[in-house]
C-alpha cells in the first residue's frame, strides 16, 4: 500500500495546445495557451465530464502555421474566441475541483506554469493542489521508462494495444481522451498514489529548474578529484595523457595505463540539476582508422 493517498475521487487529464512565437510585449519567445481540453474520471475510471475551451489571444496574434497545421485549429476559432486565458483557466479550476491532476509529460505543466507568470503574475499554477506525470508512470508501468528518451502517446497506444478512436489528434480534449485510454490499460491505484506529488513551492522550483552541463573546469562545482580512470584492460590506474578540453557534455581528454600500455579517451560530465551536480564518466568508444562518422569525417583512432 501506498503511504500517500492523494487518489481519492477524481483524476484530471490535461491537455493544452499553444501558439509558438516571439512576443513583442514580452520581448522573449512565448508559448500561449490557445486551447485548453480534459477529461475527468471517477474512482472507477469512469469519464464523468469533459473541458473544452478555446483561448482568446492576448499575445502573438499571428497564428504559426506549423501549430494550425499539426492541431486543425482555424485562424477563424480564435478570432472567434470569447474568453481570454484567466477567464477559461478560472472555469478549469472549477472543473478541476480537488482532483490528482495529470498530463502527458511535463511540458504541459511548464506551458501552464509560464502562462500563469505572465497572466497571473505567479509561476505556481492556481488550483492545482496534486500532480502526476501520465507519461512517466505509463512508461514505468511498462518497464519502458528512460528519462533520457519519453515516450510519445502514440507509441504508449501502440505498446498497450489501444485502437485510437478516428478523432483528430493534438486537439486538446482529444488528446486528454486518448491519454486516459492508456491509464485505464496500466492503472493500479496504489502505484499511481506513490507517484503523485503534492504540488507545493518546491515542487514548481524542481520543475522549473533547467539542468546544465558545467563548462568550466575551475567552477567551485566540479570535483576534480573524480577525475581518474582505471584500466579496462589490467585494472591499474591510468595517467592522463593530455589536456581535458570541453566537447559536446562534457570534458574529454587521453589516458594510458603505464602497466599494460593501453590508450583510451575518457569523457567526464558534470551536470548541474536542482538536487545537486551529478556525475558521469566513460571511456568513448574508439573508432577504426577510416571508419567515418554521421558527418562522413574519417576519425583516427588513438594508437597503442
Amino acid at each position: 500500500m501506498s503511504e500517500n493517498n492523494y487518489v481519492k475521487d477524481f483524476i484530471v487529464i490535461l491537455d493544452l495546445e499553444w501558439n509558438s512565437g516571439f512576443c513583442k510585449e514580452l520581448k522573449r519567445n512565448f508559448n500561449e495557451i490557445i486551447e485548453i481540453g480534459a477529461v475527468k474520471l471517477d474512482s472507477n475510471l469512469n469519464t464523468v465530464d469533459t473541458f473544452s475551451e478555446i483561448v482568446m489571444q492576448k499575445f502573438n496574434m499571428k497564428f504559426n502555421p506549423w501549430v494550425q497545421e499539426l492541431t486543425h485549429i482555424s485562424q477563424w476559432e480564435l478570432n472567434n474566441a470569447k474568453e481570454n486565458f484567466k477567464t477559461v483557466y478560472k472555469k478549469f479550476g472549477d472543473f478541476l475541483g480537488d482532483a490528482v491532476l495529470m498530463t502527458w509529460g511535463s511540458t504541459d505543466l511548464s506551458v501552464l506554469s509560464d502562462n500563469c507568470r505572465v497572466h497571473f503574475g505567479t509561476a505556481k499554477p492556481l488550483f492545482v493542489k496534486k500532480y502526476c506525470n501520465l507519461q512517466t508512470y505509463c512508461a514505468k508501468a511498462l518497464e519502458m521508462y528512460d528519462s533520457a528518451k519519453q515516450m510519445g502517446l502514440s507509441a504508449c497506444c501502440e505498446h498497450l494495444n489501444i485502437e485510437v478512436p478516428e478523432i483528430p489528434l493534438h486537439r486538446a480534449v482529444n488528446d486528454a481522451e486518448v491519454s486516459a485510454m492508456c491509464l485505464k490499460a496500466v492503472y493500479n491505484r496504489d502505484v499511481l498514489d506513490s507517484q503523485t506529488a503534492l504540488t507545493d513551492d518546491e515542487f514548481f522550483r524542481r520543475m522549473s529548474f533547467k539542468p546544465k552541463y558545467l563548462r568550466d573546469l575551475d567552477n567551485p562545482l566540479v570535483d576534480k578529484s573524480l577525475i581518474a580512470m582505471k584500466c579496462p584492460v589490467c585494472g591499474e590506474k591510468m595517467r592522463q595523457a593530455s589536456e581535458l578540453k570541453f566537447h559536446n557534455r562534457g570534458f574529454k581528454g587521453d589516458f594510458i595505463c603505464d602497466a599494460c600500455g593501453e590508450k583510451r579517451t575518457a569523457m567526464f560530465i558534470y551536470k548541474l540539476c536542482f538536487d545537486g551536480v551529478k556525475f558521469k564518466k566513460k571511456f568513448l568508444k574508439p573508432v577504426v582508422q577510416g571508419e567515418e562518422t554521421k558527418t562522413g569525417k574519417a576519425v583516427r583512432m588513438i594508437k597503442k
